[in-house]
């Protein structure tokens, strides 16, 4: 990992990635800005809501529940208008919509798939939460209408793939292919995202995990055993691995980023095409952890290579540093 030993803001790194790409035109840097203003305005919405707990002198203040349904759509509603703002999107998909959503569907160069919001159970007891986000290119030509099908790509075929955590700072982190990973941490008296790490690798081997063991009676034997072997002393010469389990996807992976280690939602029971969803949670951050040196799949197969049916569509996923990895093939199928 490289630290920034001056200040580069957002707006700068971009332009100057955009100049080692000949076909560049600007409309992907506009739209990466796009994206971050919305999250600024959802960030400060999500302080608001947190100052008004505060100050009607109820700590729990209005149902969770009714909290979390209002400022999911909040950050949705807040997202949908900062894609649209400029026109370099023809769709938008996201978990708030049941189908994509059409934008400039005739001039967007853009498909943007977005979860707006992620753990926000975490906002009661100011946990982490996030904002996830794959770009991808249209198919079809510019100046026709798009195909709602189009949505459907690949991971492999994202052009950016990002998030932004809100949490003790609010951080974006996001890749291109070529680029590397990169770390800005937005300065909250000006409103301007400073680098703050840049080409971010993570660490080949951590003796540390991230899953919801609570699901462990109804896992396969498999995943059981891949667990056992982690927690173990008898079976794990190194000794029992940590576990850091916050409830939010992004943040867990966003530590094993920084430091190693292995994140794991495996199917079950309950699941058995898994909980989490490809296209606007897995995938971006597969496409991160591959760009920072890591292994990303779904028990199977490379995770990036599945070719989504339907929007909502969702896998069992496993992601971390390769040596852990290494580890869990020991334990799947082949």
């Amino acid at each position: 990992m490289v630290k920034s030993d001056f200040l580069i803001t957002l707006e700068e790194f971009v332009l100057q990635a955009q100049a080692k790409f000949p076909q560049a035109t600007g409309e992907l840097t506009q739209l990466l800005l796009d994206i971050t203003l919305g999250s600024k305005i959802i960030a400060r919405e999500i302080n608001k809501s947190v100052i008004k707990d505060i100050s009607s002198g109820n700590r729990l203040g209005e149902p969770i529940s009714f909290k979390m349904a209002r400022l999911e759509q909040f950050a949705k509603e807040q997202m949908y208008y900062a894609l649209n703002r400029s026109g370099n999107v023809c769709l938008m998909v996201t978990d708030g919509f049941s189908s994509p959503e059409l934008l400039n569907s005739t001039g967007g160069k853009y498909i943007v798939v977005i979860d707006p919001l992620d753990g926000t159970p975490n906002i009661e007891f100011n946990g982490a939460i996030a904002s996830t986000f794959s770009i991808y290119r249209r198919q079809s030509p510019i100046g026709t209408q798009v195909d709602v099908k189009e949505s459907l790509q690949p991971g492999y075929d994202q052009v950016v793939g990002g998030y932004i955590l809100y949490g003790s700072s609010i951080m974006l982190v996001f890749t291109a292919e070529g680029l590397g990973v990169s770390f800005f941490t937005m300065d909250p008296s000006i409103g301007e995202f400073f680098m703050s790490i840049h080409n971010v690798k993570v660490p080949e081997f951590k003796p540390c995990f991230s899953i919801n063991a609570g699901f462990y009676e109804l896992w396969s034997e498999c995943d059981k055993a891949f667990f056992d072997f982690m927690v173990s002393d008898e079976e794990n010469n190194r000794g029992p691995f940590s576990q850091r389990y916050g409830g939010s996807m992004v943040s867990d992976v966003h530590r094993i980023l920084m430091e190693g280690g292995i994140f794991t939602y495996p199917s079950n029971q309950v699941h058995p095409e898994g909980k989490l969803h490809v296209m606007y949670k897995c995938s971006p951050l597969a496409f991160i952890m591959e760009q920072a040196g890591g292994v990303a799949t779904n028990g199977k197969h490379r995770l990036l290579d599945i070719v989504p049916t339907h929007i909502h569509q969702t896998t069992p996923i496993y992601m971390g540093s390769k040596e852990n990895m290494d580890q869990l093939k020991q334990f799947l199928p082949h």
